[in-house]
């Protein structure tokens, strides 16, 4: 009879230790989800014209930011990032609302970028810091009409602010209905079908670490206290927030107000994605919002979707797909100059926007384009003197420039020519959740100081780049 109980002991322990293990696990997550994502942002780009601000919060933090003021400007824009994320993701659209005549106002939340904190806390301590930022705003506006655009987390903080944000105008970009909705599809896509079932343990560790009650991080309970017209706006292939949960949002939302489920989209940067017609779309509404015009679209509609018929030539269904075999390393296209595999959306994009630019038929559109990896054309910026000083801060701003190589792929040199008219791009895809979209900006290989981004290419290696595309033509 001992053998049978040594056996049933045995069992009990390794089951004991499969439980621990198993809850010593979701800890580990739930830790990771709530840690903070501090990162070296620097000085703003000099094009934005741009000063420094620290803006006190009632969530303890100060708010590092950057303020574009423009004289007479229109209005101000309050942009507002998603999670673990900092105000370089909102660089681009930075610039263009300053390019239409609009102050903007960008800042890292309390405990990303360069804005201290202990915690992420999805949108209970940001909608404070969301709040501290507009104060910011009326001070120095004062009078002025104000508009915010707010991505995922950034959008959530908005619409969780108590009381209401007093907006003229309000953007939201893939933002979550609940906690438990946002915290259960991501469990899917990391888990399977085994993942939703593991949200209570995780939301449980909210209020026994944080204090905070998943209650008070349901944007869609908030929504309908919101004052001014609102713009909700995801993708329909988002399984983050899904179409079905951002349309649930939509309907709680007051009077006037738009919907744009942008096709092909996942819970990528849909301004990168979905490139003129989002500027388009987001630019009239925000005009129209804060020049006191009744807030319908020229054609009279409050709802907006694209379909596949009337989205234009600017949008397009990323995939991260290569028109070539993928045994061919990406450093032999460097090194031996292997430019027959097409990078489906890379070299699209670059078609994409030359056309819509140039008014120019596809048929008459010709590329030439190099692979390169970005540590080979790119210099690692030069940390402040106050960061090179500080040890800590230090291996920050280094492992954030690592992060930042490694968050892009496929990059390649992208020289469009047609239609008498002529552009050299750089062009990659970026890692966001499981796409990644393809982006191309412009760039002058004949400024010294020419950059990407906030990396200034190696004058040696952009010479070499020129000399291969030379021998391309």
């Amino acid at each position: 009879m001992l053998w049978p109980r040594r056996k049933i002991r045995l069992a009990l322990i390794f089951l004991l230790g499969g439980v621990l293990a198993g809850l010593g696990f979701i800890l580990s997550i739930g830790d990771a989800l709530v840690a903070p994502r501090p990162a070296v942002v620097g000085p703003a780009p000099l094009d934005l014209q741009a000063e420094s601000v620290d803006i006190p919060s009632s969530s303890g933090s100060r708010l590092r930011g950057w303020l574009c003021r423009i004289p007479r400007s229109r209005g101000v824009v309050i942009l507002m990032h998603g999670v673990r994320a900092n105000r370089l993701s909102l660089e681009r659209r930075a610039r263009l609302f300053r390019d239409q005549g609009f102050s903007v106002l960008l800042f890292d939340f309390q405990a990303h970028g360069e804005s201290p904190g202990d915690h992420i806390t999805f949108g209970f301590l940001e909608s404070r810091d969301a709040r501290a930022a507009l104060a910011l705003v009326h001070r120095e506006f004062p009078g002025q009409p104000v508009a915010a655009l707010g991505t995922s987390l950034g959008g959530a903080a908005a619409v969780l602010a108590e009381p209401p944000l007093d907006l003229d105008a309000l953007v939201l970009e893939s933002v979550y209905p609940t906690v438990e909705d946002a915290t259960r599809e991501r469990l899917r896509i990391r888990f399977g079908p085994l993942g939703p079932p593991l949200a209570p343990l995780l939301l449980a560790q909210l209020e026994l670490q944080l204090g905070i009650a998943p209650s008070a991080l349901h944007p869609i309970d908030h929504i309908s206290q919101v004052r001014c017209p609102v713009f909700v706006i995801s993708g329909t292939n988002d399984e983050h927030t899904t179409p079905a949960q951002t349309r649930a949002l939509f309907a709680r939302a007051p009077e006037p107000k738009r919907l744009w489920l942008v096709p092909g989209a996942a819970h990528v940067d849909l301004e990168r994605f979905a490139g003129a017609e989002y500027r388009r779309r987001v630019l009239e509404f925000i005009e129209t919002s804060l020049l006191g015009r009744d807030g319908k679209s020229p054609d009279g509609e409050h709802v907006h979707a694209l379909d596949g018929q009337n989205r234009g030539d600017s949008v397009r269904s990323m995939k991260p797909t290569l028109k070539c075999n993928l045994q061919i390393p990406l450093f032999l296209a460097l090194v031996f100059g292997v430019t027959g595999c097409r990078s489906w959306g890379i070299t699209d994009r670059a078609i994409d926007n030359f056309r819509v630019q140039n008014s120019c038929p596809e048929d008459r559109i010709k590329i030439n384009y190099i692979a390169f990896q970005p540590q080979d054309v790119f210099e690692s910026p030069t940390p402040p003197a106050e960061v090179a000083a500080d040890p800590g801060r230090l291996k920050v701003w280094t492992q954030t420039i690592i992060d930042n190589f490694h968050d892009f792929d496929d990059f390649s040199l992208v020289e469009t020519v047609g239609c008498d008219a002529y552009v050299t791009s750089f062009c990659w895809r970026e890692r966001q959740g499981d796409e990644m979209p393809s982006v191309c900006d412009p760039v002058d290989l004949d400024n010294p100081r020419a950059r990407v981004g906030p990396y200034h290419l190696k004058a040696s290696a952009v010479q070499a780049l020129k000399e291969r595309l030379k021998g391309k033509k």
